[in-house]
């Protein structure tokens, strides 16, 4: 089947413009968010508990993604 490569690892690849306007955030802010989660996570299964079928970076975009959207429907809703 081919190797898989994650959103993340092709996002990776992105000038830092393109990043920002893809995901709202710098590369150094998406990298600190990810540190935190990492952290969080391994905090919350330490002993044991399902491992994600996501990494945290795509759970991270997937979640920025989401973001955005909600931003853009309240200013949509706003101006009408």
């Amino acid at each position: 089947m081919g190797d898989i490569v994650s959103r993340y690892e092709k996002a990776s690849k992105l000038s830092s413009w393109d990043f920002k306007q893809l995901f709202g955030v710098k590369k150094e802010t998406f990298d600190a968010m990810v540190t935190i989660l990492k952290a969080a996570y391994a905090a919350k299964h330490k002993r044991r508990g399902r491992h994600t079928k996501l990494s945290l970076e795509d759970q991270t975009i997937f979640n920025s993604k989401i973001q955005q959207a909600i931003s853009h429907l309240k200013r949509t809703l706003i101006r009408v």
